[in-house]
């Protein structure tokens, strides 16, 4: 073979294994992953809109919570160079609500850092969720509160209960959840808050550590204790001189009544 004919062939052979290599990295990557890499390259070529409506795709598909966090952080600097101060802080508010310790970089011009760490100084801490459980006359009430999401990122909220040895998924729609076939059973349950990319935000009680409470015991009446023998004799008694009193009273009445109208003057009487 001849040597050109020898170095067409490896660089036909070099041309192969790169778009091999270049294949299978496209075939590995999310369609989320390819989103947030297309959104940086905009942004390093200045492309700020384009960045924006590349991260807004990306949130449309499966994330990691690493990779949410780095599209709520780039999105911020996008909608900032764009002049879009409401929608850079709502983004940014999103990031320290699932990240408190986030950084925004060296991207950051010193003015919206500034407000990054004024927002920071404001915020009321990572996103949460608490639940509490009332019986009910069919079974359970579940209602679900989620704290701290100024940037409205739940996109979701599921009650895992346990029914019959397995736990049963429930949206909790307006934060409430209610089962009418656990009446007079313990409730088991936990919750969790998806968000952006379904990326769970938060969490209360785990599927190997769940809420416990147990079903409220049915209150049974208690009878009436007999009233003993020496306990008769006080009340009559008792009743027996309650009834004389009453007589001597009236009688006190009465005669103070017929006194008063003996004395009284008679009218005169004249006569013929």
């Amino acid at each position: 073979m001849r040597p050109n004919t020898v170095k067409t062939v490896m660089k036909m052979n070099r041309t192969r294994f790169t778009l091999c290599v270049f294949g299978a990295f496209l075939l590995s990557a999310t369609p989320a992953e390819a989103q947030l890499d297309e959104a940086q390259d905009h942004f390093a070529a200045a492309e700020f809109e384009a960045a924006v409506r590349a991260y807004e795709r990306a949130e449309e598909g499966e994330l990691t919570r690493d990779e949410l966090v780095g599209l709520l952080r780039g999105r911020a600097l996008a909608q900032a160079a764009l002049g879009r101060d409401s929608e850079a802080e709502r983004d940014m508010r999103a990031l320290l609500s699932i990240e408190p310790g986030a950084e925004l970089g060296l991207e950051a011009p010193p003015s919206l850092q500034r407000r990054f760490d004024a927002l920071r100084a404001d915020s009321g801490g990572a996103l949460s969720v608490e639940s509490s459980a009332l019986p009910t006359s069919g079974g359970w009430r579940i209602r679900v509160n989620i704290e701290d999401d100024p940037g409205r990122l739940e996109r979701q909220t599921i009650v895992y209960v346990r029914e019959g040895g397995e736990f049963v998924p429930h949206e909790a729609r307006r934060g409430r959840v209610r089962l009418s076939d656990l009446e007079g059973q313990d409730l088991e349950y936990y919750v969790e808050v998806f968000g952006p990319g379904e990326v769970v935000l938060a969490r209360e009680g785990a599927r190997s550590d769940p809420l416990v409470i147990d079903a409220p015991q049915s209150d049974v009446a208690s009878p009436i204790p007999p009233i003993e023998e020496e306990e008769d004799r006080t009340l009559l008694w008792v009743g027996i001189g309650a009834g004389a009193a009453a007589v001597v009273i009236a009688v006190i009445i009465a005669v103070a009544v017929s006194g008063s109208s003996s004395t009284q003057p008679s009218i005169p009487m004249e006569v013929p």
